[in-house]
């Protein structure tokens, strides 16, 4: 049986007045061609005028049977129109026969691949040079992640919004953790490494990079179910809690992003029997167990056998939820232009959290290597269509090397990785109105050397400050990008952070005051708990306040997720001797990817809900000290800034909201969120 010739997309990426760009994924070479129509809604039925473009194309191989394609269409004449509708076809030569998206079902909106909303012919889009009236975003989206996968509830808002340009949503804002390398379900990464290597050609030889992996028992866990935890521990140095079944070859990256955006490969996975039952793979000795089934084991094996069981069954059921979701989700990604950053998970969790984990994971081999695949695979599946300018000739040509062998005893392997882990321009500007730039908040950090203060009971200790997720040099870059943009002070501003600048209070002192003293004791606190939010390391806040002061936009709206419930803050932020300005800060997570789940979830979901409650009821004063220390005392004399907040409701309950959800963000101060309850989708609007 033969790949489907579409393995992912289309999807609309970068939209601007004089260029477009499309991105897609497919199984062999084929010259690519497009139209696009100027659709006249005042007329029934709708007209279709075509609009004189030009196409260029730019294909990179990935693999035998994978290349990936940015498609830039140029308008002939001056500009495209603004305000419009604008419909689009693409065409696929392939010998003497020229194939078009009809062709796969995509434009027949009956069909399941269909990719238009009725009563279109084709999939459409605005390019807005007035100001937008909204825009998705959200967060985190896994597999196997617990509860319905909001981001379709984004596809419900555009098809319900499809023809009114003045209501219809602008742009989607991915904010990180698109796919989640580190954890991957128990059925699907036998799959996963299957289409890898049908896709690729060959499997990818990890031995070259570490010979430990050559030799038994690892040769053989790195092919079971659940077998990489400890590969990934202490080979790679990766931290990760759940790498039991960490990808880690290109191959393997590059089909969970085209498992995540597409159906094709799940059908062609299923046509092909590459699914199997427990029973199945327990029968075929494709399970990993710790303990074996022998004397003196035998109750640990059992005890063992019913969690693997349990695990994968749990997980099955879960993944059956995405997959559900994925036409929409599709036609979603076809109709709007969207724009991604990664957080941690994109590559893996934890990644660049502490100095000693970087010069650790880049000091081991495999380590650097999967970090490597990672950034390759983040690169070309999602920064490439955010802004392709970045991404030099030369920058296109290493990556284009390395992938045509994958082999890293070659030459160029070397300069290929530490291109990758020197790359500085993953942060962009999207060129919305208003402009929104996403920041890089995981790979230009600053590991601040000044110790802080620890203390569990009698025991007194110095330990390491929590990082500045974005360095000076860093904010320079934005601030330049921004500029470059076009922006200018004065004009309204979206901020794309994907760990929000003000948390949940509970949330955050629980971590800071009963958590992280156990690193006293030796305890991993960091790697254990996420410890990264930029409250942790009031250098990084107040670097953030300084700049946004510098900037003086007109409003501010800072979007943001990871944390996995929403939430919604006022912040009046007053520096000493300067005017007042205030960041309007939304936060939508998850996706996919309910974590307050159970008896611990309806506590830990009970308590923040009644500690907001409690904030919205006042306007909270904070003050940061020259020694960078927030106190609530007020301290006119001696403030370096301060921080009025207002904690808005945007739950059906409360302050927070910890169900799935997709954020909508309007320019004129509303903001909602929509998720999915018995598979309906439902709107909340944030309450000021």
């Amino acid at each position: 049986m033969d790949l489907p010739m579409i393995l992912a997309g289309p999807i609309i990426r970068r939209v601007e007045k004089h260029q477009v760009y499309l991105w897609m994924a497919t199984s062999n070479r084929h010259p690519i061609d497009a139209e696009f129509y100027q659709i006249y809604t005042n007329e029934s039925p709708y007209s279709y005028k075509k609009i004189p473009i030009q196409t260029d194309v730019q294909s990179i191989r990935l693999g035998q049977c994978l290349f990936v394609h940015l498609i830039k269409v140029t308008p002939v004449r001056n500009s495209f129109p603004t305000e419009i509708l604008i419909g689009y076809n693409l065409f696929f030569k392939k010998a003497l026969q020229t194939f078009s998206l009809l062709d796969f079902g995509m434009l027949d909106s009956d069909h399941p691949s269909s990719i238009v909303y009725p009563p279109f012919h084709f999939p459409t889009f605005i390019i807005q040079e007035n100001e937008a009236n909204s825009f998705l975003y959200g967060s985190c989206r896994k597999l196997h992640g617990k509860g319905e996968d909001s981001l379709a509830c984004g596809d419900d808002v555009l098809e319900e919004k499809c023809m009114d340009i003045t209501q219809r949503p602008n742009s989607l804002f991915l904010l990180g953790d698109q796919v989640y390398s580190d954890d991957i379900p128990d059925p699907m990464i036998r799959v996963i490494s299957q289409l890898s290597k049908e896709l690729m050609g060959k499997e990818e030889d990890l031995s070259l990079v570490d010979p430990r992996i050559g030799k038994e028992p690892f040769q053989t866990n790195l092919q079971q179910i659940h077998g990489r935890q400890y590969i990934s521990e202490n080979f790679a140095e990766i931290t990760s809690r759940h790498a039991h079944n960490h990808v880690m070859t290109f191959g393997e990256y590059a089909v969970l992003y085209l498992l995540g955006w597409g159906q094709e490969l799940w059908d062609y996975a299923h046509q092909k029997g590459l699914f199997s039952s427990f029973e199945e793979e327990l029968a075929s000795g494709h399970i990993h167990f710790v303990y074996h089934n022998h004397s003196p084991y035998q109750k640990e094996y059992q005890k063992e056998l019913q969690q693997h069981q349990i695990r994968f069954e749990e997980q099955l059921e879960d993944i059956g939820e995405f997959r559900h979701s994925l036409p929409k989700v599709r036609r979603l990604l076809a109709n709007i232009p969207t724009y991604m950053i990664f957080d941690d998970h994109e590559i893996t969790d934890d990644w660049n959290l502490t100095s000693n984990w970087k010069k650790h994971v880049r000091n081991a081999p495999l380590g650097k290597h999967i970090v490597s695949n990672g950034l390759c695979a983040y690169w070309i599946f999602q920064a490439w269509g955010n802004d392709p300018e970045p991404f030099s000739s030369e920058f296109i040509q290493i990556m284009s090397f390395y992938l045509r062998r994958k082999d890293p005893t070659a030459p160029f392997y070397e300069s290929w990785s530490e291109f990758l882990w020197k790359f500085q321009d993953w942060g962009f500007v999207a060129p919305t109105n208003p402009r929104a730039v996403f920041l890089n908040t995981r790979t230009m950090r600053e590991y601040d050397p000044e110790p802080r203060p620890t203390s569990m009971g009698k025991v007194i200790s110095e330990s390491n400050s929590s990082p500045i997720l974005i360095n000076d040099s860093e904010w320079k870059r934005t601030e330049q990008r921004l500029l470059h943009s076009g922006w200018k002070k004065g004009e309204k501003l979206i901020i794309i952070a994907p760990s929000p600048l003000y948390g949940v209070d509970l949330y955050e002192n629980l971590l800071h005051q009963y958590v992280y003293p156990f690193e006293v004791f030796g305890f991993p606190v960091e790697t254990s708990f996420d410890y990264e939010m930029w409250k942790y390391n009031l250098k990084g806040v107040q670097s953030f306040l300084e700049r946004v002061q510098k900037w003086e936009p007109k409003d501010c709206f800072l979007l943001s997720g990871d944390l996995h419930f929403a939430s919604a803050v006022k912040a009046q932020i007053k520096f000493k001797e300067k005017e007042p300005f205030t960041i309007h800060q939304y936060t939508s997570s998850p996706l996919k990817n309910r974590s307050f789940n159970g008896l611990y979830g309806f506590l830990f979901t009970l308590s923040m809900e009644w500690k907001a409650k409690k904030k919205m009821k006042n306007t909270i004063e904070k003050f940061c000290n020259p020694t960078t220390q927030v106190i609530y005392e007020d301290e006119t004399n001696g403030f370096v800034w301060k921080e009025l907040l207002d904690y808005l409701q945007v739950g059906e309950k409360g302050a927070v909201d910890v169900d799935n959800n997709v954020g909508l963000l309007t320019t004129d101060y509303s903001h909602y969120i929509y998720k999915k309850k018995d598979h309906q989708t439902i709107k909340i609007k944030t309450k000021n």
